[in-house]
């Protein structure tokens, strides 16, 4: 079963934060929060809509447009800092090794899912990024990378 995690950008500060998503109690999305799950002495107990209780000790609101959920995916890169290689998140930036830059999407439709939509050519695929794609940022820190996009 795949880990299902967001990342926002903080309002304060810019930086990304990693963990559980909160939106507004009225279900829009003009009001997200990310909850860290470390647990410490000054925790926060909020109660889900299903019902289950969960522990946070850091809730941070961040931008709503930059939050993006992980992928379960990882890409091709492996350094110290990402034995594993890098998490890819929705709305990060691929690069397949040629020049070409794909950002990654979530689509609704027939067919909903993680697609990975190239900027500078007209097709690709996301089967097996892991294995030839790496993260070279994100369409919010480095939107220079997209000024080839196709729409």
């Amino acid at each position: 079963m795949r880990q299902i995690k967001f990342r926002g950008r903080r309002v304060d500060s810019g930086e990304f934060v990693y963990g559980s998503l909160i939106l507004a109690p009225n279900g829009s999305y003009n009001t997200a929060f990310i909850a860290i799950d470390e647990y410490t002495d000054n925790d926060y107990t909020l109660c889900g809509n299903d019902g289950e209780v969960r522990i946070f000790s850091k809730i941070y609101p961040v931008i709503p447009e930059t939050v993006g959920q992980f992928t379960g995916l990882r890409d091709s890169k492996r350094t110290t800092e990402f034995p594993e290689g890098q998490e890819i998140y929705d709305k990060d930036l691929i690069s397949d090794g040629y020049n070409n830059i794909g950002i990654v999407e979530w689509l609704d439709g027939d067919n909903p899912g993680f697609y990975l939509h190239w900027t500078n050519v007209e097709t690709g695929c996301f089967d097996g990024i892991g294995e030839w794609g790496t993260v070279v940022g994100n369409k919010f820190q480095h939107p220079e990378l997209l000024a080839g996009e196709n729409n």
